[in-house]
């Protein structure tokens, strides 16, 4: 990931935290649920179950709370995967395209309101069993999936590692009463000679 990807995944993640005012924090019994979704290096057709959503970038887009089958469709390939939308949240999906699947890569944010008083994030790869180092610490780590319940409220990095794979440094938050879910598409890393 270049350091330009890095600062647009981090402003995505920050302005749909911040950028609907105090929607993530005030309104907790809103029936619909926002998704937005970056794609970089090409155009995407979006869709959310039969919600055709248009091509990439989609901002702000509600819809009822609920699971729902993501695809996204370029020139060369269909992506598919299950999204939540939850109440008084926001799903983002940042995702970078390349000329097949395999070597193409995104990142799923999803959070959701816990009913007590704690904060946690998962994250979730494919292919699963990747190294997740959290703020550079023994103590956070793990190998994907990783639930870790013992963070800090406030911004965070991972790097997740696996071998054949490009590593991927991902800023996240954590906010009070609010789980923080994260799927991660991996890459190959066709530098390495097959």
């Amino acid at each position: 990931m270049t350091k330009n990807q890095l600062i647009s995944l981090i402003t995505l993640f920050i302005l749909t935290l911040s950028g609907l005012g105090t929607w993530f924090y005030l309104i907790h019994h809103d029936t619909s649920g926002h998704f937005y979704l970056a794609a970089h290096d090409g155009t995407a057709q979006i869709s959310l179950g039969s919600f055709s959503l248009g091509t990439a970038p989609i901002t702000d887009y509600l819809l009822p709370i609920g699971t729902y089958q993501l695809h996204i469709t370029t020139d060369y390939y269909t992506f598919t995967h299950d999204v939540t939308l939850n109440a008084a949240a926001a799903t983002v999906v940042d995702w970078w395209i390349s000329d097949q699947l395999a070597t193409s890569h995104g990142v799923i944010y999803e959070a959701l309101a816990l009913p007590y008083q704690a904060q946690e994030v998962i994250i979730e790869t494919s292919p699963t069993q990747a190294l997740v180092t959290i703020d550079g610490q023994k103590t956070y780590s793990g190998y994907s999936p990783l639930r870790q319940a013992s963070l800090s409220t406030g911004d965070h990095q991972a790097v997740i590692e696996l071998p054949g794979y490009q590593t991927l440094t991902l800023p996240f938050s954590i906010h009070d009463n609010y789980q923080t879910h994260l799927f991660v598409q991996l890459a190959q890393d066709q530098t390495i000679s097959q």
